[in-house]
Protein backbone atom coordinates (compact mmCIF):
# COMPACT_ATOMS: atom_id res chain seq x y z
CA UNK A 1 0.00 0.00 0.00
CA UNK A 2 1.47 3.37 -0.97
CA UNK A 3 -0.58 5.96 0.79
CA UNK A 4 -2.63 6.87 3.67
CA UNK A 5 -5.35 4.86 5.54
CA UNK A 6 -7.96 6.46 6.98
CA UNK A 7 -10.49 4.67 9.39
CA UNK A 8 -13.75 4.62 8.50
CA UNK A 9 -16.80 6.20 11.28
CA UNK A 10 -18.39 3.07 12.96
CA UNK A 11 -15.82 0.26 12.03
CA UNK A 12 -15.84 -1.76 15.21
CA UNK A 13 -14.29 -5.31 15.68
CA UNK A 14 -17.36 -6.64 15.41
CA UNK A 15 -16.91 -5.87 11.61
CA UNK A 16 -14.25 -7.14 10.37
CA UNK A 17 -14.50 -9.03 7.08
CA UNK A 18 -17.70 -10.01 4.75
CA UNK A 19 -21.01 -12.03 5.74
CA UNK A 20 -18.89 -15.12 4.85
CA UNK A 21 -16.50 -14.94 7.54
CA UNK A 22 -15.77 -13.17 11.07
CA UNK A 23 -13.27 -12.28 13.37
CA UNK A 24 -11.64 -15.60 15.02
CA UNK A 25 -9.71 -13.31 18.10
CA UNK A 26 -10.96 -14.05 22.08
CA UNK A 27 -10.64 -10.41 23.74
CA UNK A 28 -9.35 -12.23 26.40
CA UNK A 29 -6.54 -13.63 25.73
CA UNK A 30 -3.35 -13.43 23.35
CA UNK A 31 -1.90 -10.00 22.60
CA UNK A 32 -4.54 -7.69 21.27
CA UNK A 33 -2.60 -6.49 17.92
CA UNK A 34 -1.45 -10.17 16.93
CA UNK A 35 -5.23 -11.10 18.02
CA UNK A 36 -6.88 -8.40 15.71
CA UNK A 37 -4.63 -8.26 12.77
CA UNK A 38 -4.77 -12.32 12.33
CA UNK A 39 -8.49 -12.28 12.55
CA UNK A 40 -8.51 -10.61 9.45
CA UNK A 41 -6.85 -13.47 7.44
CA UNK A 42 -8.43 -14.23 4.00
CA UNK A 43 -10.49 -10.83 3.78
CA UNK A 44 -9.72 -9.20 0.45
CA UNK A 45 -6.91 -7.25 -0.80
CA UNK A 46 -7.99 -3.53 -1.90
CA UNK A 47 -5.70 -0.90 -2.33
CA UNK A 48 -7.16 1.94 0.74
CA UNK A 49 -9.23 -0.37 1.81
CA UNK A 50 -9.53 0.31 5.59
CA UNK A 51 -12.44 -2.33 6.69
CA UNK A 52 -14.56 -3.66 7.41
CA UNK A 53 -14.74 -6.19 3.97
CA UNK A 54 -10.69 -4.98 2.56
CA UNK A 55 -7.97 -3.87 3.82
CA UNK A 56 -4.81 -2.74 1.97
CA UNK A 57 -1.64 -2.85 4.32
CA UNK A 58 -1.66 0.19 6.30
CA UNK A 59 -5.93 0.01 6.64
CA UNK A 60 -4.93 -3.70 8.15
CA UNK A 61 -2.93 -1.91 10.48
CA UNK A 62 -4.71 1.23 11.50
CA UNK A 63 -7.91 -1.04 11.79
CA UNK A 64 -6.03 -3.24 13.90
CA UNK A 65 -4.56 -0.48 16.35
CA UNK A 66 -8.20 1.04 16.09
CA UNK A 67 -9.73 -1.93 17.63
CA UNK A 68 -7.34 -2.35 20.25
CA UNK A 69 -7.81 0.90 21.86
CA UNK A 70 -11.61 1.86 21.52
CA UNK A 71 -15.35 -0.04 21.96
CA UNK A 72 -17.08 2.54 20.37
CA UNK A 73 -18.25 3.34 16.70
CA UNK A 74 -17.23 7.10 15.37
CA UNK A 75 -13.97 7.59 17.58
CA UNK A 76 -12.67 10.11 14.57
CA UNK A 77 -9.89 11.11 16.58
CA UNK A 78 -8.77 7.79 17.33
CA UNK A 79 -8.44 6.74 14.13
CA UNK A 80 -4.77 5.86 14.22
CA UNK A 81 -4.15 6.15 10.37
CA UNK A 82 -0.50 6.61 8.65
CA UNK A 83 1.51 5.83 5.94
CA UNK A 84 2.60 2.65 5.61
CA UNK A 85 6.41 3.63 5.45
CA UNK A 86 5.84 5.99 8.35
CA UNK A 87 3.64 3.54 10.93
CA UNK A 88 6.01 2.87 13.27
CA UNK A 89 7.38 6.57 13.93
CA UNK A 90 3.78 7.45 13.73
CA UNK A 91 2.66 5.04 16.91
CA UNK A 92 6.37 6.02 18.49
CA UNK A 93 4.42 9.95 18.72
CA UNK A 94 1.42 8.52 20.34
CA UNK A 95 3.49 7.45 23.22
CA UNK A 96 2.58 3.38 22.61
CA UNK A 97 6.39 2.34 22.52
CA UNK A 98 9.86 3.13 20.38
CA UNK A 99 10.84 2.57 16.77
CA UNK A 100 14.20 2.14 14.72
CA UNK A 101 15.66 1.27 11.92
CA UNK A 102 17.11 -2.34 12.00
CA UNK A 103 18.60 -5.37 10.07
CA UNK A 104 18.13 -8.81 11.43
CA UNK A 105 18.39 -8.96 15.34
CA UNK A 106 15.24 -10.52 17.29
CA UNK A 107 11.16 -9.62 16.62
CA UNK A 108 8.75 -9.91 19.10
CA UNK A 109 4.86 -10.86 18.38
CA UNK A 110 3.32 -7.81 17.85
CA UNK A 111 6.19 -5.82 16.77
CA UNK A 112 4.64 -3.08 13.52
CA UNK A 113 7.24 -3.06 11.00
CA UNK A 114 7.69 -1.19 7.80
CA UNK A 115 9.59 -0.63 4.79
CA UNK A 116 9.02 1.62 1.61
CA UNK A 117 5.24 1.25 0.90
CA UNK A 118 4.71 -1.48 2.92
CA UNK A 119 3.72 -2.30 6.59
CA UNK A 120 2.83 -5.70 8.61
CA UNK A 121 2.16 -7.48 11.89
CA UNK A 122 5.03 -10.15 13.29
CA UNK A 123 3.32 -12.94 14.58
CA UNK A 124 6.71 -14.91 16.09
CA UNK A 125 10.21 -15.60 14.95
CA UNK A 126 11.80 -18.88 14.38
CA UNK A 127 15.23 -20.59 15.64
CA UNK A 128 16.56 -19.58 11.91
CA UNK A 129 15.70 -16.20 11.58
CA UNK A 130 12.97 -16.05 9.90
CA UNK A 131 9.59 -13.97 10.78
CA UNK A 132 6.12 -15.38 10.08
CA UNK A 133 3.45 -12.30 9.36
CA UNK A 134 0.81 -11.30 8.74
CA UNK A 135 -0.40 -8.38 6.10
CA UNK A 136 -2.48 -7.25 3.63
CA UNK A 137 -0.79 -7.86 -0.11
CA UNK A 138 -2.37 -8.77 -3.18
CA UNK A 139 -4.19 -10.66 -3.37
CA UNK A 140 -5.69 -11.06 0.82
CA UNK A 141 -4.79 -10.78 4.05
CA UNK A 142 -2.36 -13.47 4.51
CA UNK A 143 0.39 -15.49 7.09
CA UNK A 144 3.28 -14.92 5.24
CA UNK A 145 7.03 -16.04 6.12
CA UNK A 146 10.49 -14.50 5.46
CA UNK A 147 13.64 -16.30 4.49
CA UNK A 148 16.25 -17.16 7.06
CA UNK A 149 19.49 -15.38 7.82
CA UNK A 150 21.19 -17.24 5.13
CA UNK A 151 17.97 -15.90 2.51
CA UNK A 152 16.83 -19.16 1.91
CA UNK A 153 13.34 -19.62 1.18
CA UNK A 154 12.78 -22.93 2.76
CA UNK A 155 12.42 -21.41 5.76
CA UNK A 156 10.81 -22.74 9.57
CA UNK A 157 8.49 -19.30 8.88
CA UNK A 158 7.70 -19.90 5.46
CA UNK A 159 7.00 -23.90 6.01
CA UNK A 160 4.85 -22.46 8.98
CA UNK A 161 2.53 -19.63 7.11
CA UNK A 162 1.79 -22.46 4.25
CA UNK A 163 0.78 -24.91 6.57
CA UNK A 164 -1.56 -22.65 8.60
CA UNK A 165 -2.87 -20.96 5.41
CA UNK A 166 -3.51 -24.34 3.61
CA UNK A 167 -5.11 -25.97 6.97
CA UNK A 168 -6.93 -22.98 8.63
CA UNK A 169 -7.62 -20.59 5.49
CA UNK A 170 -7.60 -23.42 2.53
CA UNK A 171 -9.92 -21.18 0.57
CA UNK A 172 -8.07 -18.33 0.02
CA UNK A 173 -4.65 -20.47 -0.26
CA UNK A 174 -6.22 -22.50 -2.75
CA UNK A 175 -7.73 -19.57 -5.12
CA UNK A 176 -3.80 -17.81 -4.50
CA UNK A 177 -0.31 -18.15 -4.81
CA UNK A 178 0.65 -16.87 -1.10
CA UNK A 179 3.38 -14.54 -0.60
CA UNK A 180 7.04 -15.36 0.50
CA UNK A 181 8.54 -12.66 2.52
CA UNK A 182 12.22 -11.85 1.40
CA UNK A 183 15.22 -10.42 2.92
CA UNK A 184 13.85 -6.89 2.48
CA UNK A 185 11.20 -7.45 5.24
CA UNK A 186 14.12 -8.43 7.45
CA UNK A 187 16.94 -5.98 6.35
CA UNK A 188 16.71 -2.41 7.02
CA UNK A 189 13.45 -2.28 8.27
CA UNK A 190 11.73 0.21 10.55
CA UNK A 191 10.49 -2.06 13.95
CA UNK A 192 8.45 -0.77 16.22
CA UNK A 193 7.95 -2.12 19.41
CA UNK A 194 5.18 -1.83 22.05
CA UNK A 195 6.01 -0.62 25.67
CA UNK A 196 4.77 -2.75 28.47
CA UNK A 197 2.22 -0.23 29.42
CA UNK A 198 0.58 -0.20 25.99
CA UNK A 199 -0.05 -3.09 25.11
CA UNK A 200 -1.74 -6.13 27.36
CA UNK A 201 0.00 -9.69 26.61
CA UNK A 202 -1.88 -11.93 29.11
CA UNK A 203 -0.42 -15.27 27.48
CA UNK A 204 3.05 -13.86 27.19
CA UNK A 205 2.89 -14.25 23.31
CA UNK A 206 6.01 -11.77 23.49
CA UNK A 207 8.38 -14.64 24.57
CA UNK A 208 7.21 -17.34 22.12
CA UNK A 209 8.05 -18.56 19.13
CA UNK A 210 6.45 -18.57 16.34
CA UNK A 211 5.26 -22.18 15.98
CA UNK A 212 4.03 -21.32 19.76
CA UNK A 213 2.35 -18.49 18.55
CA UNK A 214 0.33 -19.79 15.96
CA UNK A 215 -0.43 -22.69 18.15
CA UNK A 216 -1.55 -20.53 20.92
CA UNK A 217 -4.27 -18.20 18.89
CA UNK A 218 -5.40 -20.60 15.72
CA UNK A 219 -4.56 -24.42 16.85
CA UNK A 220 -2.20 -27.58 15.95
CA UNK A 221 -0.10 -27.40 13.12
Amino acid sequence: MYGVAVMTPGQTETDCGSSSWTPSYNASTGNAIVDRAYSCIGAPYEWGGVGPDSFDCSGLVSWAVYNTYNTKSNQKETAYSSTSTGFPAYLTNKGFGSHGRVSGGTFTPGDVVSMTGHVWVVLGMCSDGSLVIVHATPPVVQISGTVNTAGSTNSEAVKLANAYMKKYYSDAAGKYNLCIASKAYVNNVDRFQWSSGSMRDPDGLRNMTAAQVLEKLIGLQ
